[in-house]
């Protein structure tokens, strides 16, 4: 599937793709889903990928995967050198799964790929059955950005929405408080999807804006209104587009992420938003393990943390009386991830480990439920990344703002003692375990990082968690 422009639903088609019932039934030993991404495979990323792939095939109980030597570092030994050795290790690791996954129906989605060697290192051609009339099929479906990958008669071409889709698409995420005969059937929800060029992210997110709109004006408007409202902004949208660096999926996010207080737009929640994207999601400082997922999964514990972190810092500045969450001060590092997520730039994942054997008096509660926070797109991490660099509006919140923002979060965390070696830890400790050198480091922490990574209940809890 490609498609130059981002947004426009490739990865959210290969997702429906791979959920189709018939899809599960042809492919019987797994539909692989394998997030790949902007950066160009090594050695380490490529059987991180594999260790993923195997991890999501259908196998027999005593079934024995295939382990993936370790590529060694040489001192002295040259990039090119080390890189030859390095696509010896690749064909050696590719050529054990390519025999393993003989004889499976297998597909595999590479989503957002952006090299063509990427491309080549799943190749793991078909080999004919020697039963005769037993066939076997293993198939790739690739999302990318880049036409040149994919020859042209395997390549599907994804488009814009047509106009009723958009309209469709801006109802479902506006919710049920508007009326859904009246927008569908209305000039404004036509205006609004052809300023958003029918862009399906683009409509999203105006869909969302209106939805928490509504919810927190504590009334229903009609139509009209809504339309009046997003005519005003989609106006500013439009008039700061003629410039020439201006970004209209960027103007739409800064709409949203800016909502009015007594007439002004406040800071609050996209300058939340552009912290968290600094402090979490640097991809030069996200581990090989988390590299897996398009972006990373922080634990909820540790984002409510790190706001409230955060708005104790600039308290003056953003928590002055007549802002948003003035009156809930206490609530707001609560309320903002809520917000973030309504608005549809972060996503709440929450998962559920298994109940111990024993069982107990309520088996509910010992399903533990973890939550995770995750941005959306690539395009809303770009968006938050550019906040922290060009908005005006935030200068003087981000100033030397990697560096404060990852030591308030550090020492917020730090102030409580904690069990680092304990039996059962929890997302948030499974997380501080694997980052917080790294976030203490960026912070300036050098001494404090230092003594931490000496610590021994530190040392034992982090050798438990990479196994």
């Amino acid at each position: 599937m490609h498609c130059s422009v981002d947004g426009v639903g490739k990865t959210t088609l290969a997702a429906m793709v791979a959920h189709h019932a018939d899809v599960r039934r042809f492919f019987l030993d797994g539909v692989i889903w394998i997030y790949i991404g902007q950066m160009e495979l090594n050695y380490t990323r490529y059987t991180q990928c594999l260790r993923e792939l195997l991890a999501q095939l259908y196998l027999e109980d005593d079934e024995q995967v295939p382990m993936f030597p370790d590529l060694i570092h040489t001192p002295g030994e040259s990039k090119a050198k080390r890189r030859r050795r390095e696509e010896g290790f690749m064909l050696h690791v590719r050529e054990t799964i390519a025999d393993f996954l003989q004889y499976r129906d297998v597909l595999i989605i590479l989503d957002d790929i952006c090299f063509e060697a990427d491309l080549d290192w799943f190749d793991f051609a078909p080999i004919q059955s020697e039963n005769p009339g037993e066939e076997f099929t293993f198939a790739l479906l690739v999302t990318t950005r880049c036409r040149y990958l994919l020859p042209p008669a395997d390549t599907v071409e994804i488009d814009m929405l047509d106009e009723a889709d958009a309209i469709q698409l801006l109802i479902q995420e506006s919710g049920e408080n508007l009326s859904q005969t009246l927008m569908a059937e209305s000039p404004e929800a036509r205006s609004v999807v052809r300023e958003c060029a029918n862009h399906p992210l683009a409509v999203k997110s105006v869909g969302r804006w209106l939805n928490l709109k509504h919810a927190t004006a504590g009334a229903i408007g009609s139509v009209e209104e809504i339309h009046e409202d997003v005519v005003k902004s989609m106006d500013k949208i439009l008039k700061n587009g003629e410039q020439e660096d201006a970004d209209m999926m960027y103007e739409i996010l800064n709409m949203s992420l800016s909502p009015a207080i007594n007439g002004e737009p406040t800071n609050i929640i996209k300058f939340c938003f552009s912290a968290f994207v600094v402090v979490f999601c640097d991809r030069q400082h996200i581990s090989e393990f988390a590299l897996i997922e398009d972006f990373p999964m922080v634990p909820m514990p540790m984002a409510e943390l790190f706001f409230e972190s955060l708005l104790e810092l600039e308290e003056n500045t953003l928590l002055k009386e007549g802002s948003l969450f003035y009156a809930q001060k206490k609530e707001a590092a609560v309320l903002i991830p809520e917000a973030l997520s309504a608005l549809g730039v972060l996503k709440v994942i929450a998962t559920y480990s298994e109940p111990p054997e024993d069982g107990g008096e309520n088996e509910a509660e010992n399903q533990g439920e973890e939550k995770y926070l995750q941005v959306m797109h690539s395009i809303q991490q770009e968006y938050g990344e550019s906040l922290c660099k060009d908005d005006l509006s935030l200068r003087e919140l981000t100033q030397d703002a990697e560096k404060r923002w990852n030591k308030a979060f550090a020492c917020a965390f730090l102030v409580v003692d904690r069990d680092w070696d304990s039996e059962f830890p929890d997302a948030a400790l499974d997380y501080a375990l694997e980052m917080l050198p790294s976030h203490m480091i960026r912070g300036g922490m050098l001494t404090e990082a230092a003594g931490l990574l000496s610590n021994d209940g530190f040392v034992r809890g982090r050798l438990f968690l990479l196994g």
